[in-house]
């Protein structure tokens, strides 16, 4: 990934551009580098504060000093500016280890790939991410009859897993939720108020 960076601020500026405001518009770096260490290694170096412009090339730090959601994401990243229409990218989990803003603005990045002709397959348990593809539906960003959405569940019964596709309306809606997902959230929010609550009530 390094050296495709290199690469990339070598012979393609296009899109080592096309990285920086990814990173950029989902809030996790402003600007990024590779660097020759010796003839056989390079380092990956990024801006070590998120926003603003001030020093943004010169106050640079290892990517390993940044913690570990950049280091997993960016692969993604670049995998997505790299492919070419038509190509399809499958992307596991990309919220792990990712502030939920980030998370959230991550779903304008894989429409933008989307329009741009790359078929993304992504695999995620985060509302916040998929919240954001139904908003960019509901903003007419995208068409709802590019977006395949598919619940996984396991039957309770066989241990099967079973899957249940849940078409999108121009609204970016999709019926209910499976009784085991979104609601998880409201419950644990729900019972931490009635706790609190209770405990100024007696």
């Amino acid at each position: 990934m390094t050296s495709l960076i290199q690469q990339w601020a070598e012979v393609d500026e296009d899109q080592l551009t096309r990285l920086v405001q990814c990173l950029r518009h989902v809030g996790i770096a402003r600007y990024l580098k590779a660097r020759r260490i010796d003839d056989a290694r390079l380092e990956l170096l990024v801006a070590r504060l998120p926003t603003g412009e001030r020093f943004q090339n010169t106050d640079l730090v290892n990517i390993l000093d940044v913690g570990f959601g950049l280091s997993q994401a960016l692969p993604v990243w670049v995998a997505l500016i790299a492919a070419k229409p038509g190509r399809v990218v499958y992307i596991e989990q990309p919220e792990l280890h990712l502030h939920p803003l980030t998370q959230s603005r991550m779903a304008d990045v894989l429409v933008d790939m989307a329009l741009r002709g790359v078929r993304v397959i992504v695999k995620t348990h985060s509302d916040l991410l998929l919240r954001g593809i139904q908003t960019a539906v509901a903003k007419g960003r995208i068409e709802p009859c590019r977006v395949s959405l598919h619940w996984f569940g396991r039957d309770p019964k066989t241990g099967l897993t079973r899957e249940a596709k849940a078409p999108l309306d121009a609204d970016g809606a999709f019926g209910d939720w499976p009784s085991d997902c979104d609601d998880v959230a409201l419950r644990a929010e729900c019972e931490y108020l009635d706790v609190v609550a209770a405990r100024h009530r007696s």
